[in-house]
């Protein structure tokens, strides 16, 4: 694991679609699809909510749900005659094969602008394939600085991309980076650089396929505002380091939002004082905000738990879940998509 200006190791579920429980450098690993599968089944249905903002994670929704079941919850949060008013990012639409997951698509498809019969959504951003890094450490700071992977990604996800629209030409498709990052490790300038070249290929790659969309993005940073914020050399580093980034990205196309991931419940079970705060998410926020040439920032409230004895998602728990949202709003941030749609539907009731 690459360390930090602190040192220290995290939770983390990340761009691989992993969920991480690293102590100090020795850690259990858990694919996120697993985890999933090892989650309840919703006990609750939703009946009276507005279009939410949430995320759908196609590659381990079909451990949960069957595309029948998938239409009942999108039904369920978004009865006949709503007016579209939430975002829905689709974060990953194939398998690692390339291979669009059409069974579950053209589920969703009448729920989307552009070819929607029945009125949820406002905006759509399409993601296209989680980053399958084989190598020694991780996809987000071994695997973006391998310029044969990246290259051999980018050209898989343009592909993925490109079949997308071509299935499903009637939808108002924005676009989503699936390639998340630990924003922290872009402190290191090589790191910074590496996801300038991944995400300057990415934006460029979509609007080569659809011009003028937007294009959202969700990294994290893995430590606590509260703790990382006394680092001078740290936080003089990563202003930095994501001035450029933003900078570079705007020249290139533009990233136009950010949907910050809180990082509440992915750290969760790290010691108190590596755990992310709801405080810390704000201060987080805000910090980015601050960034010459700076996306628009949204906050992405993580809707599930960890069981910390197997490292498996469950559902999160309702009244903190909600309380977070409520305190991000009181504190002056949009709430953007969460992931995921199915914990989203059991806090909502």
């Amino acid at each position: 694991m690459r360390s930090f200006p602190f040192g220290r190791a995290v939770v983390r579920r990340g761009a691989v679609g992993l969920v991480a429980l690293g102590l100090f450098g020795a850690g259990l690993t858990l694919p996120a699809a697993a985890a999933l599968r090892s989650s309840p089944r919703l006990a609750k249905t939703v009946t009276s909510v507005s279009s939410p903002s949430v995320m759908l994670q196609l590659s381990t929704v079909a451990s949960a749900a069957s595309p029948t079941q998938l239409r009942g919850w999108l039904r369920q949060i978004c009865p006949s005659g709503v007016k579209p008013a939430g975002r829905i990012v689709l974060q990953d639409i194939a398998g690692t094969d390339g291979a669009l997951l059409t069974s579950y698509l053209d589920v969703i498809e009448p729920f989307l602008p552009g070819a929607s019969t029945h009125p949820c959504f406002g905006k759509v951003y399409v993601g296209t394939v989680e980053p399958n890094w084989t190598g020694t450490g991780n996809a987000y700071v071994d695997g973006v600085q391998d310029a044969t992977f990246v290259s051999s990604y980018l050209a898989q996800s343009a592909q993925v991309a490109r079949a997308f629209v071509a299935r499903y030409p009637q939808v108002t498709t924005n676009w989503y980076v699936t390639y998340e990052a630990n924003l922290n490790d872009l402190y290191y300038p090589s790191v910074e650089s590496a996801f300038q070249t991944l995400l300057s290929g990415e934006i460029q790659a979509r609007s080569a396929i659809l011009p003028g969309r937007e294009v959202m993005w969700s990294p994290a940073f893995w430590y606590p505002y509260s703790s990382y914020s006394q680092n001078t050399l740290g936080m003089s580093g990563l202003s930095t380091s994501l001035t450029t980034l933003f900078t570079a990205l705007r020249a290139s196309g533009g990233l136009t939002i950010v949907d910050l991931q809180d990082y509440v419940s992915g750290s969760s079970c790290q010691p108190v004082s590596n755990r992310m705060t709801s405080s810390d998410a704000v201060s987080w926020v805000k910090f980015l905000r601050g960034l010459t040439n700076a996306p628009q920032v949204l906050i992405n409230t993580e809707q599930y738990g960890i069981d910390c004895a197997t490292g498996g998602i469950t559902n999160g728990t309702p009244s903190e879940v909600l309380a977070r949202e409520s305190y991000y709003q009181a504190n002056g941030l949009t709430l953007g998509p969460a992931f995921e749609l199915r914990y989203w539907i059991y806090n909502h009731e």
